[in-house]
């Protein structure tokens, strides 16, 4: 799950509603710079969600389900003190490819076109083999001089 989002619109004298919804997404990412201690990683993701909207504060509410998708791509550049463990600031920019609208009388609540954020985090490499590391047989053993 990428993410859950959700929170009412409207105003409760003119009628109101609220949306909740979930996202799962698909990451495709690569390394166009990756040195011992800096990387800048490119990514291009798909995600797909399904809002719920429902009246609140109106005279019959009803409640409405829709799907959503969109398309966008991350940019991010990290540092690795340890080797196994970085820091990472990134920016994310996708738009809507589908926009579901929800409405309560005269309260409106439409998926935005395009929308974006940006995250500072520690990243961890769990497995996998350290940058720098070329040759999988040395791995776990003494290098001589």
């Amino acid at each position: 799950m990428s993410g859950v989002l959700g929170g009412r619109f409207g105003d409760p004298s003119l009628g109101s509603g609220r949306v909740d919804g979930g996202s799962l997404d698909v990451h495709g990412c690569g390394l166009p710079i990756a040195t011992r201690r800096w990387r800048l990683s490119a990514c291009a993701n798909l995600g797909l969600g399904l809002l719920r909207g429902r009246g609140i504060d109106v005279p019959t509410p009803t409640a409405r389900v829709a799907p959503w998708l969109w398309a966008g791509g991350e940019l991010g550049v990290s540092w690795w003190p340890r080797p196994r463990l970085g820091v990472e600031l990134s920016g994310e920019l996708a738009t809507s490819l589908t926009r579901p609208a929800f409405h309560a009388l005269d309260a409106q609540f439409i998926t935005g076109g395009v929308f974006g954020g940006v995250s500072l985090g520690l990243v961890f490499e769990l497995w996998g083999r350290k940058l720098g590391d070329t040759d999988p047989r040395s791995r776990g053993q003494a290098r001589a001089p």
